[in-house]
């Protein structure tokens, strides 16, 4: 019987696990057309599209549009990241990029007493005389939101980060970056990280995008006492030692 119990749990935690897979979408829109679909991996946590440079209108040109998370998280923390190797404007157009990582079941608050948050920008400029911006919004969307998103961006919000707009450096190599961050409570499951991007380039340009958000549970107060204990601990047993030590070379 209880060999039998046991095979009936492991069951159940099976088709728990099948529940709670991973899903990235990827979306964009030129000039603001129309979103279209880039790619929506059903059961992986990355996507990507256009491998090779390819002509999306607009006068854009996308090279590697990918996106990845650790969906369906970890009680350490969630995290979820987009990446475009190249986008290259030969005339003066607007591009919005979505990203969407659904189905985390991690980390939630409360256990955590809140969750801190983060959200990064980066781009790079590879064409001497490049010029536009770059803006970010990320969202921990308590709707699982997918990406184009169906509606409102950010439907059912549990928080929201808006990075500084970044100048498109004219320079060869320029670059830019911006980190924002909050915490917030509570957060239950399932939740998607999403971002959207609206870049507005000059005739001309060509640059490199990277985004990222991050979650991780706020330490309990108990964990953190716990954790000051112990170096305290450690502190005062390596005196002791050292003093033990002194008092044998006097000797």
């Amino acid at each position: 019987m209880r060999k039998f119990s046991s095979v009936l749990g492991a069951v159940a935690i099976l088709g728990c696990a099948s529940l709670a897979h991973a899903n990235y979408v990827i979306g964009y829109s030129v000039n603001g057309g129309a979103a279209a679909l880039c790619d929506n991996n059903v059961s992986d946590d990355a996507a990507g599209c256009f491998a090779v440079a390819t002509s999306i209108g607009g006068g854009l040109t996308v090279t590697s549009l990918t996106g990845a998370s650790n969906s369906p998280g970890l009680p350490s923390g969630a995290d979820q990241e987009g990446s475009t190797t190249t986008i290259t404007a030969t005339s003066a157009a607007t591009l919005t990029i979505w990203f969407a990582a659904q189905n985390f079941t991690n980390p939630l608050a409360p256990p955590a007493p809140a969750i801190d948050y983060a959200s990064n920008v980066s781009i790079t400029t590879f064409l001497k005389g490049s010029s536009g911006s770059v803006a970010l919004e990320s969202c921990v969307d308590q709707s699982n939101g997918t990406a184009p998103p169906v509606g409102t961006f950010c439907s059912a919000p549990a928080a929201t980060l808006t990075n500084l707009v970044l100048p498109i450096s004219g320079a060869l190599g320029g670059s830019a970056s911006n980190t924002v961050g909050e915490s917030f409570t509570p957060l239950h499951s399932p939740f998607s990280l999403s971002q959207r991007v609206d870049l507005i380039l000059g005739a001309g340009t060509k640059v490199n995008l990277v985004t990222s958000q991050a979650l991780s549970p706020v330490p309990e107060p108990a964990s953190i006492v716990l954790f000051g204990g112990a170096m305290l601990f450690v502190i005062a047993g390596s005196r002791a030692a050292r003093r033990k030590r002194n008092q044998s070379f006097q000797a």
